[in-house]
């Protein structure tokens, strides 16, 4: 079950880069979200942690108050839970899809047997 959440996570980031060269924005970043989400929820699961959310958003918001958490990887969780301006865009400087990569990274630097 674990293996099919990393499985899950690279699938969707795969996706996300796909709705980026296609020019779907809003869709790569929902799918760079749901890559973090599921890797997010395999760290929880592995950790014995439980929530009582499979939201990737909630689980975002969740991570990031966990203090065994680098700064960095919070930050990277906070890109993906920045709230668009009126014209639909993020800040320039943000990548969701980076973002997500460096969650997923970090994640499985601590379990290593997922890779």
């Amino acid at each position: 079950m674990f293996v099919n959440l990393i499985t899950s996570a690279f699938q969707e980031l795969t996706k996300a880069n796909q709705f980026r060269e296609d020019g779907f924005s809003g869709k790569s970043r929902v799918s760079a979200r749901r890559a973090a989400g599921l890797s997010i929820q395999y760290y929880l699961d592995k950790n014995r942690i439980s929530t009582p959310t499979k939201n990737a958003y909630e689980l975002l918001l969740y991570f990031q108050t966990l203090q065994v958490v680098p700064a960095e990887i919070r930050e990277a969780g906070q890109t993906l839970t920045l709230r668009v301006d009126e014209s639909f865009n993020l800040p320039s400087t943000n990548d969701p899809i980076l973002a997500a990569e460096v969650i997923l990274q970090w994640i499985l630097s601590n379990f290593p047997e997922s890779e």
